[in-house]
């Protein structure tokens, strides 16, 4: 081999060991990109879910006043500090020995940056405070979840003051626990009218037609064409209830027996309103407005008011009002008859109120629609009351109206502006004394707390009253 040709093979090798330098250098530049990229991935996963976690369990609430009473309830207000939404499931106070009395919440919402009070109950176990002590420091755990999902406990120990009686400046932003269950018990001391008060499927509607600060009671049967009007002479805790002529509405008819009715203001000028519907399945709801006076009515027709009629095979429709989408409105649900063998359980039927104070206009709302009445059988009759009973902030339902008896009891799990109706078996009144029952609320005991009143079909005495207590 000639000196040039050992010269081209070294100075060969020389360029394919400087190739393989190159190729080594590249792959292990690319190797390291690629590690970097997907470690700095992970890494802010990582630091992303510390944050996350971080923002819940130090920085998600804080406690700006806490009180408990002699009586061992109290209030505690939280601010919410995580820079997202939080809802509250449960606040726990915490004994020495770690044993815990839990209050339990149904997922209250809580805005970022904003605050709210929540009531205390029964926690003397584990923070009680001692005659003549100023403070109490309290062990508390807050189970809360954030927007994303995550939820979280934190405990916090609260200095809380000790006083008589614990109490907010304003009690309608103080919440409540959850309720469990409901107690009923019948109020025998009340005594209603007779006349048509006392007939067969007696209608019963409580409102304040007069304004003159205490209850009055409607009554309809199957065998009147209009509605007749009692005035409370009494009180709210003892109630006189008399037939006033002035109310007496003949001008206010579907011309079918077994009228129906609600009673609201619909044009914001501080006198009660009606619906009506009867027994004909033809007819829309009905609406008249009160051009008098609380002491003299005078009723004119309102064809633009009238609720729109959704399902013409439904009988004895029972209009109700309430604002249940809270904008100061009063919407309407509308209830129909039909037998339980008819398979088709959307028994009430929702429509807000799009219109204005002075002007209702009535829009359809089929995801407000209470549909799942399986615990009414036999021939229904259907009514409703609406009554916040596991003082929540929103409006529940108590419905009645089969042969068979009972009031039943729906849970609003969800919001006072959108409702979501899910069964609350605990708040039932099972009571085969209450055959096709017409019910309906007002504080008839002076507790400020409603009672519901039910007429019901084939008795002597045909409307019952009963009290309730929750637990």
């Amino acid at each position: 081999m000639t000196r040039h040709s050992q010269k081209f093979r070294a100075q060969g090798t020389i360029e394919y060991l400087i190739i393989l330098a190159v190729i080594l250098i590249i792959s292990l530049f690319t190797v390291g990109l690629f590690t970097d990229n997907f470690g700095g991935k992970t890494a802010n996963v990582s630091v992303s879910s510390n944050k996350i976690s971080e923002k819940i369990t130090s920085g998600g609430v804080s406690v700006l006043e806490s009180a408990i009473s002699d009586d061992g309830n109290g209030l505690i207000r939280l601010q919410n500090n995580s820079g997202e939404s939080l809802s509250i499931t449960k606040i726990t106070t915490v004994n020495s020995d770690n044993s815990k009395v839990d209050v339990n919440y149904n997922n209250k919402y809580v805005a970022q940056g904003s605050d709210l009070t929540f009531s205390l109950n029964n926690v003397a176990s584990s923070c009680q405070c001692v005659a003549g002590d100023a403070t109490r420091t309290c062990n508390f755990e807050i189970t809360l979840t954030s927007a994303s999902g995550l939820t979280k406990t934190e405990r916090l120990t609260v200095v809380v003051d000790c006083v008589s009686v614990a109490s907010a400046v304003d009690e309608n932003r103080v919440v409540d626990p959850l309720i469990n269950s409901v107690a009923w018990t019948q109020n025998a001391g009340i005594t209603f009218p007779g006349g048509y008060c006392a007939g067969s499927y007696v209608q019963t509607e409580l409102a304040d037609f007069n304004n003159d600060g205490v209850i009055d009671l409607v009554c309809s049967t199957d065998s009147i064409v209009f509605p007749w009007f009692y005035v409370n002479n009494g009180t709210n805790a003892n109630p006189n209830w008399v037939e006033d002529a002035n109310w007496r509405t003949y001008d206010v008819s579907t011309t079918t027996p077994h009228q129906k009715i609600t009673m609201g203001d619909l044009d914001g000028d501080n006198q009660l309103d009606l619906l009506v519907s009867g027994y004909d399945q033809a007819y829309n709801v009905l609406a008249y407005k009160n051009n008098g006076s609380g002491s003299n009515p005078r009723w004119t027709k309102m064809v633009a008011w009238e609720v729109p009629n959704y399902r013409a095979d439904r009988s004895y429709k029972k209009p109700t009002l309430v604002d249940i989408d809270g904008d100061g409105l009063l919407d309407v649900f509308v209830a129909g008859r039909a037998p339980d063998t008819w398979g088709d359980y959307n028994w009430a039927w929702g429509y807000q109120n799009t219109g204005t104070s002075s002007s209702p206009a009535w829009t359809r709302r089929l995801d407000w629609d209470i549909n799942t009445m399986r615990p009414i059988t036999g021939y229904i009759y259907y009514t409703l009351s609406f009554i916040d009973i596991d003082s929540d902030g929103d409006l529940d339902v108590l419905a009645a109206g089969g042969s068979t008896g009972g009031i039943y009891g729906y849970k609003n799990i969800g919001t006072m502006f959108s409702p979501i109706w899910q069964r609350a078996a605990t708040w039932d009144l099972s009571a085969t004394l209450l055959p096709y029952a017409f019910i309906s609320a007002g504080d008839i005991t002076g507790d400020s707390k409603k009672d519901i009143i039910a007429g019901r079909w084939g008795s002597a005495n045909p409307i019952v009253a009963y009290e309730w207590n929750y637990s």
